[in-house]
């Protein structure tokens, strides 16, 4: 489920853990970021930006994320992506070219594949993830 999330953000008011007042804040998604999401709080109207794992996703219908279409509009070159292989095996990688009909991306391996939109999934926080692809 952390994986389908961030692509479903847009607008949405959520709550999220600061760990410096031990509780949770009300925020408005003000605009998504390759590992962050820029909100405002709704009591203070502080703008700021956070981590997508901070964010509380509970609140969201999962059965409304998953009826949603994929298609090339929804990914762009760069995007952190998760599939899954023949034998069940998820990977993860980077979108290096869209094609038509599947994309094209390098995994955190080195490896590169051509894989249908319909089995891409969003990466919710690829930063991880970014630093173990290699350079060219």
């Amino acid at each position: 489920m952390i994986f389908v999330i961030k692509f479903r953000l847009d607008g949405q008011q959520l709550n999220y853990f600061d760990y410096h007042t031990n509780r949770l804040h009300e925020v408005q998604i003000l605009e998504k970021k390759p590992q962050k999401v820029l909100v405002m709080d709704l009591d203070s109207k502080h703008v700021f930006t956070i981590r997508y794992y901070m964010l509380d996703i509970e609140a969201i219908s999962v059965d409304r994320l998953e009826s949603k279409s994929v298609d090339r509009t929804s990914f762009g070159v760069g995007d952190m992506v998760s599939f899954f292989d023949k034998n069940g095996n998820r990977l993860v990688g980077k979108i290096t070219r869209l094609n038509p009909k599947r994309v094209s991306l390098t995994t955190t391996t080195g490896a590169r594949w051509l894989v249908h939109y319909s089995h891409l999934t969003p990466v919710f926080d690829g930063h991880a993830v970014i630093d173990v692809l290699p350079m060219k």
